[in-house]
């Protein structure tokens, strides 16, 4: 192996002859462990996105067929922005030599959910102007 580290070759070597060869070795990014985490964060990501809609759910005179529709469509594009918070993640991790930063997926994770309640509040607030003035 060319250009190899020392130490990360002598921790490969030690781990190897253990038998812990799938185990996340020094200086190398565990993106599974990565996104495992991230999809064990996911439920309280979508309770925290579900409680705007479940206010607006539970207001008199909102259970317009249209507003599940939006909700629904809503939803599925945050799920799939979240997986941004691993990408994030792996890279930086990748890029700082470490196998698991808690405090960057901490960060990532808690302004990720806000940013997004903020939008999901604003897509029932617009819904629930255009509701009540069409």
């Amino acid at each position: 192996m060319t250009g190899a580290i020392p130490e990360q070759t002598a921790a490969r070597d030690a781990a190897d002859e253990k038998g812990m060869e799938g185990l996340a070795r020094p200086g190398r990014v565990d993106g599974r462990a990565i996104f495992i985490g991230w999809e064990k964060l996911r439920i309280a990501y979508n309770v925290a996105l579900a409680l705007p809609v479940i206010f607006v759910m539970a207001w008199p005179g909102i259970a317009d067929p249209r507003f599940f529709l939006i909700a629904l469509l809503y939803a599925i594009a945050a799920n799939m922005l979240y997986f941004a918070g691993p990408i994030v993640e792996a890279y930086v991790a990748w890029l700082a030599r470490k196998t698991y930063i808690f405090e960057l997926r901490l960060f990532l994770f808690i302004t990720g959910t806000i940013a997004s309640m903020v939008l999901a509040g604003l897509c029932v607030m617009s819904f629930s102007k255009f509701m009540f003035f069409d």
